[in-house]
């Protein structure tokens, strides 16, 4: 069996030594090793200060207890919340508050109708109405993170009538919604909110 050893420049002055085994197996599980070595280098040793500093300032937020028995997942799920949008916590925690001259009924219908356009949206649509609603794109991984409270602000008719969209104080997770003439006019306007991509504080 033969064995030859080399110097690979991966960064400017960064050297790592790569062994070429004669053995395909050990070809195989060297070139394993390498690739290991390098992902080290590349996504902790060569940002060694700058990981560093983030740990510090966020052990000075949060105390090292508060981070004990957290596996990789559940850190990455209290930072970025969960992948999909789980619509009935969502559902089961809103709370719709009426600001029309109208009866409950109103309000009610709103509610059905803004649950059905909701269930029916892309998972990307989600994610928007969410984003819009918040101003984050996810929701917390646990129900206890979802503070402030969301809520629907049923708007006066008056203002559907006249082709409002839909608007979301983002700081208080309030969207307020205008009672549209129909299901189809609340989607096409929801949807219209959404898609602008236009976010920032009512």
């Amino acid at each position: 069996m033969s064995m030859s050893a080399s110097h690979r420049p991966i960064l400017a002055h960064t050297h790592v030594t790569v062994w070429m085994c004669g053995s395909t197996h050990l070809v195989a599980t060297c070139w394993c090793r390498y690739v290991a070595l390098y992902a080290k280098f590349l996504l902790v040793d060569s940002v060694r200060s700058a990981l560093d500093a983030m740990r510090e300032g966020l052990l000075e937020v949060v105390t090292p207890a508060v981070l004990d028995g957290l596996s990789a997942e559940d850190f990455r799920l209290i930072l970025n919340g969960c992948a999909e949008v789980d619509v009935s916590l969502l559902q089961r925690l809103t709370v719709f508050k009426n600001e029309t001259s109208k009866d409950e009924f109103y309000v009610k219908q709103v509610q059905e109708w803004f649950w059905a356009i909701v269930t029916e949206m892309s998972e990307e649509q989600k994610h928007d109405l969410i984003s819009f609603w918040t101003s984050s794109p996810s929701l917390p991984a646990t129900e206890a993170g979802l503070l402030p409270r969301p809520t629907v602000v049923v708007r006066p008719s008056s203002e559907g009538s006249a082709g409002m969209l839909p608007t979301a104080h983002t700081c208080s997770a309030q969207l307020s919604i205008p009672v549209y003439p129909s299901i189809d006019t609340m989607r096409s306007k929801l949807l219209t909110a959404l898609s602008t991509n236009t976010f920032g504080f009512v």
